[in-house]
């Protein structure tokens, strides 16, 4: 018998960057899996990477933005068709005077903290928003 392939469990790191009461949403670029959806910045943690520095170069990347990422507050384990990811949520700020520009045809929004619910948010990411933010 044939053993059936293991779904591979991919680390990601999302940033949960907060300023003033607003926290920072990007979209999925168009051309993406999960296009049409919001998400907390980040992207997958490379070998040698802590969540927190795989946070700081991914949102650099993404959004040309300085961060300064901080400690893990919420972990969780998510399985989409084909893979499953083991998501890791970074508390983040913005560095002074630094600047947001989408990089990869992504928008970004700043989102009162009370209405993040009405976002089109990743699975993963509401999961977390219902468990840890609105929870």
């Amino acid at each position: 018998m044939t053993p059936l392939p293991q779904t591979r469990l991919v680390p990601v790191a999302a940033a949960v960057v907060r300023s003033s009461g607003m926290i920072l949403l990007s979209s999925r670029p168009a051309a993406a899996e999960g296009s049409g959806y919001w998400e907390f910045p980040g992207g997958k943690i490379h070998d040698g990477e802590t969540p927190a520095s795989c946070a700081e170069r991914e949102l650099k990347e993404e959004l040309d933005a300085d961060i300064i990422a901080l400690d893990t507050i919420f972990r969780a384990d998510y399985e989409y068709p084909g893979k499953k990811v083991r998501l890791f949520f970074v508390r983040a700020f913005l560095k002074m005077n630094s600047q947001l520009r989408p990089l990869d045809g992504q928008e970004f929004k700043w989102v009162p903290l009370r209405e993040i619910t009405r976002y089109r948010l990743l699975p993963a990411d509401l999961d977390f928003v219902q468990n840890f933010i609105a929870g």
